[in-house]
């Protein structure tokens, strides 16, 4: 397997070279890739008809694997045997690699690094330039026709291929006629000189290729018929939870069936299940995943079966994620608004119900996957939280949010009289302020002076330093709740300065100051008369 660790949007290469002395052909090559699925592997070179030296077979996946670590397993079938050869590759861990150290030097590898002239070879080189175009292959210093693989593309001359754009590439060629021997691999590019990548050796072989011929018989001349099984429970395509699951099964023979056995690994491992005709094994349930379970039953004259019962389950015993992600600190104010949230599972969510009240009631929300729910609260404080199902029946809960609700602004209340008459150096202006949710603050401001704030809260006050001069004030003042609503009140006091009483309003400055503007047009007016008469 190519490379050996990437992330979410590498193309993987699985090889296996397949080896069978009878010289039998595969019924089957098949490369089991945990969590996404079973693919079949095909040649690298068709025409190669000789199993004994061994034949190439690969697999491009381009699907793309989620962040974690991933597993693979690839099993061969020649349809005579008593089993299925297989084997377990290791783990891919996907999004979890070291990143490079640049500069990387342009490097190639070859698969297979033996065989005969007409094999086919695949070719992989990283450290090119990104996206460099016209990479030629040499071979024994000619070039050879290269055939791109998986996302590789062709390169602008003919036989070439283009990297991509981290500079990598993957292809194929074929070994030209050669003699027998060890024969040097190079690659360069437009920008990639061929003295910069290091080559690689590839051995001719002179091989014997005698006539094919079909293998004997597996089963003995007394009894060529093999057993037959089959799994009842649990049925292809199930979803299972919990810890233990009983699977189920028969078989069947011409003469006596005296073992079944039971894989839950494609075939790879087997375990032998209780009973024959009737067959029950207690299987503890793995980690959540996609299984293949097969059965395979055995006669009283050794024959195994050829082809097993078989059925693909998911096993889910994980529940789903919910979480509410509306923001609720700019809705304070509003009695009406959408709650919108996402859920998710491995398998699939089934529906999803939302509680306002703290769990004592749940509602159904609209959607599933993405989901919506139309609120229309009254003011008050309110817990929030929302479950999900899957479709086994398994239950995930949101963080648990407290909301409060408020479009009501607050009450407010000046203890001070209206056009109260004050006198001295300071006053103190007191009030209260009430509001479900909790008053911020309150501020006060005389006249046109700017706010100032009062001290408390629910009970306030505010000390004012009297002016010097007498006369009527307008008192402002503002109550603000948390919710940013505010309640605005005024009143008017009167500044009576010891000395400048106060007489309908007027201070006696005043009051003098007009006393005098009126003698003073008295002794104008008798002027004007004396002056007149005379």
């Amino acid at each position: 397997m190519t490379p050996t660790c990437g992330n979410t949007s590498t193309v993987f290469i699985y090889q296996v070279t397949y080896t069978d002395q009878d010289n039998d052909d595969p019924v089957s090559i098949t490369v089991t890739i945990t969590g996404i699925g079973t693919f079949n592997m095909v040649e690298l070179d068709p025409t190669d008809q000789y199993y004994k030296n061994g034949k190439v077979y690969y697999y491009v996946y381009t699907g793309g694997f989620p962040l974690g670590t991933q597993s693979y397993t690839i099993t061969a079938d020649d349809g005579t045997d008593t089993t299925s050869l297989g084997g377990t590759g290791p783990d891919i861990p996907v999004g979890d690699c070291a990143p490079p150290t640049p500069p990387v030097p342009p490097s190639i590898n070859i698969y297979p690094v033996a065989g005969p002239s007409g094999a086919w070879v695949t070719i992989t080189g990283t450290g090119f330039a990104p996206s460099e175009d016209n990479i030629t292959v040499t071979f024994a210093g000619a070039p050879v026709t290269l055939i791109p693989l998986g996302a590789t593309t062709p390169g602008g001359s003919p036989g070439t291929v283009k990297a991509d754009a981290s500079g990598t590439f993957s292809a194929k060629f074929k070994v030209p006629p050669s003699s027998p021997g060890p024969k040097s691999v190079d690659a360069h590019g437009d920008a990639t000189a061929a003295s910069s990548v290091p080559n690689k050796t590839f051995t001719v072989m002179q091989l014997p290729l005698p006539p094919y011929s079909p293998p004997p018989s597996a089963q003995p001349p007394s009894d060529t018929l093999s057993p037959d099984s089959i799994i009842t429970y649990p049925k292809n395509g199930s979803k299972l939870k919990g810890t233990f699951v009983t699977v189920k099964g028969t078989a069947s023979d011409n003469k006596k069936v005296v073992k079944v056995e039971v894989s839950f690994d494609n075939g790879v491992t087997w375990h032998t299940a209780s009973g024959t005709e009737t067959w029950s094994y207690k299987w503890k349930l793995p980690t959540d995943g996609i299984y293949t379970i097969r059965s395979r039953a055995t006669d009283d004259e050794g024959n195994v079966e050829l082809v097993e019962g078989k059925a693909t389950i998911i096993v889910d015993n994980t529940p789903p994620t919910v979480r509410i992600t509306t923001d609720f600190e700019d809705i304070e104010d509003e009695n009406s608004f959408l709650i919108e949230g996402i859920a998710s599972d491995n398998d699939m969510v089934k529906r999803v119900e939302i509680t306002t009240d703290g769990g004592s009631t749940w509602e159904l929300v609209e959607g599933a996957g993405v989901w919506t729910y139309q609120w229309n609260p009254e003011d008050g404080m309110y817990t929030l939280q929302a479950k999900a199902w899957d479709d086994l029946g398994h239950v995930g809960y949101s963080e648990i949010i407290t909301v409060v609700v408020d479009t009501t602004p607050p009450e407010l209340y000046i203890s001070t009289p209206d056009r109260t008459e004050i006198s001295g150096d300071t006053f103190l202006i007191t009030g209260t302020a009430y509001d479900a949710n909790g008053i911020d603050y309150v501020e006060v401001a005389i006249g046109e002076e700017a706010y100032e704030r009062a001290q408390g809260t629910e009970s306030w006050s505010y000390l004012w330093v009297l002016p010097e001069e007498s006369g009527e004030y307008p008192i402002y003042v503002r109550a603000w709740d948390n919710a940013g609503l505010t309640t605005f009140h005024e009143i008017t006091l009167i500044v009576a300065q010891p000395g400048e009483g106060v007489i309908g309003g007027l201070s006696r400055l005043h009051l003098i100051i007009i006393a005098g503007v009126i003698i003073v047009v008295g002794l104008a007016a008798g002027l004007l008369i004396i002056y007149f008469r005379g």
